[in-house]
């Protein structure tokens, strides 16, 4: 298994995902895309982003009668990749087991692979859930 994948990769693999659940869901999924194209060179681990935005559909639009927007925004800061994934939630719902361990796990996760070189953060709020992940780029 290689151990870093262009971002334009793992783009894609998690644009086949989304077009498979977008039939399952069908209008009730809607996906709002900002990539920077210079971040989409990047080198990133693989599977990177397609557990996250997984979470986003299972834990999020899933649970929601009217669906919503999943938001993905890539951008290349400095010596970073920056993404934020965010999501709708029932706010009124109680935080599924799974939710909350999901984004704790791949948290735990980065910091094993990747040390210092990665930075998770989440946080909800007004009926959304939202993961930002700094990841630093490795030069080879």
């Amino acid at each position: 298994m290689r151990d870093r994948i262009p971002l334009a990769d793992e783009l894609a693999l998690t644009d086949r995902f989304l077009s498979i659940e977008q039939v399952r869901f069908g209008e009730r999924l809607q996906i709002e895309r900002h990539v920077d194209a210079a971040a989409t060179r990047c080198r990133v681990p693989p599977l990177l982003l397609q557990p996250l935005v997984e979470n986003a559909v299972t834990h999020g639009i899933a649970n929601l009668l009217e669906g919503g927007v999943i938001r993905l925004d890539v951008a290349r800061h400095a010596d970073q990749v920056l993404i934020a994934i965010e999501n709708p939630r029932d706010a009124d719902a109680r935080r599924a087991r799974g939710a909350a361990s999901a984004s704790t796990t791949f948290a735990g996760a980065s910091t094993t692979m990747f040390g210092t070189n990665a930075r998770i953060e989440t946080r909800t709020d007004q009926g959304r859930f939202r993961v930002e992940l700094a990841h630093a780029l490795l030069q080879r």
